[in-house]
């Protein structure tokens, strides 16, 4: 005799139709549709998200499933098993006809799998699917489940088929009564506490911080535009806007946005000063043009690119006379703190260390 099997089934993204799909599942688990209310029939439980619960005989058929996701490109399906008369339950997803990710513990008995939690845990596998993906919701989301941990245990020992077994005789009353009261005060004090902690804003990632900025980019032509008296048209984000362009009247705008500048150090590498000096035109100097200063992922190495064939700053005679006399104090206080160092060689400007420091370089035979 077989023992049964209780399957709770979520497919991510199915928004409509569920009693239509609950008689596919019977037709992909049993061969049939299965009388509505039959011990065997899929059951449709809505809630967050729509789950399809039925059971089978042992494990669930996971290569129907698999058969099923299939036609159901793009859609996981997120299963959940039990057989507590076995002593097994798992979690698996499925997606586009493949097994992405599945979990199983198995060895342990007790009714209906009262303690399954403490003493089998498993990990969920479902959260990436079901929950919101920023890195701020999925921290909240962290201490939901800490919260839930802990509500879990209290709910165990008030259970009424702990509090009728007959192991309770053996147990000491006193201290469950300070153990609930514990569990109660913790569970009252993390979810006072949890209200008032947010990770918005702590948790930056950088999609949210791409679509900031693009949403500042797309206010800033707006507003520039409505001081033109002109209506431009910027597309919504991942929408496509089809246009012709005739052979009509145009502008340019000319005002470019303020300079913010400051003087810093800045440490390079051998490599990186090579670098720097193939990146002008023939007859530029370092000096002649602008920088884009990136460090490469997961290294402290820089990367050099030129953005513009002049240095900006010397467009403006009096920013560039800030920017000289800035410059000059900060390189009296650059030797003040480098002169007398062991190691430390100074040069007068860039240039000299490019063409002194460097140049052996270049030609040592190793």
């Amino acid at each position: 005799m077989s023992n049964d099997c209780s399957n709770y089934l979520i497919v991510a993204g199915l928004e409509d139709q569920p009693a239509e799909f609950a008689k596919t599942l019977e037709l992909a688990m049993y061969g049939s549709v299965v009388p509505h209310g039959g011990y065997y029939s899929v059951r449709v439980a809505k809630g967050r998200h729509t789950e399809f619960r039925f059971k089978t005989q042992w494990q669930p058929k996971l290569e129907a499933l698999t058969a099923l996701s299939e036609k159901r490109k793009g859609l996981p399906f997120l299963l959940e098993y039990s057989c507590w008369e076995s002593g097994f339950r798992g979690q698996a997803v499925i997606e586009n006809g493949h097994v992405v990710g599945s979990t199983e513990r198995v060895g342990y008995y007790g009714p209906a799998y009262l303690f399954a939690d403490i003493t089998h845990p498993i990990v969920d596998l479902f959260s990436t699917y079901l929950g919101p993906r920023t890195l701020a919701h999925q921290a909240a989301e962290r201490l939901q489940d800490a919260i839930k941990i802990v509500r879990g245990l209290k709910e165990t020992l008030e259970d009424g088929r702990f509090a009728g077994s007959r192991y309770r005789d053996y147990g000491d009353d006193e201290q469950l009564d300070r153990t609930l009261a514990g569990l109660t005060d913790m569970l009252d004090t993390m979810v006072a506490d949890a209200a008032g902690i947010s990770f918005e804003g702590v948790l930056v990632e950088e999609p949210s911080v791409t679509d900031t900025n693009a949403r500042a980019k797309v206010a800033k032509v707006n507003e520039r535009m409505k001081g033109l008296r002109l209506d431009c048209l910027v597309p919504d984000r991942d929408k496509a806007a089809r246009i012709a362009i005739l052979p009509f009247r145009a502008a340019t705008v000319g005002a470019a946005p303020p300079i913010e500048w400051e003087i810093r150090y800045v440490e390079l590498t051998p490599f990186e000063l090579e670098k720097v000096k193939g990146l002008p035109d023939e007859g530029q100097t370092e000096y002649d043009i602008d920088f884009v200063l990136m460090r490469q992922n997961h290294t402290f190495n820089h990367e050099l690119s030129r953005i513009f064939t002049e240095a900006r700053w010397k467009a403006n005679p009096e920013l560039a006379e800030q920017v000289e006399k800035a410059a000059a104090e900060a390189s009296v206080a650059f030797a003040a703190k480098l002169t007398g160092r062991p190691g430390v060689k100074i040069f007068d400007d860039l240039g000299n260390v490019l063409e002194k420091d460097l140049k052996p370089r270049r030609h040592k035979v190793a």
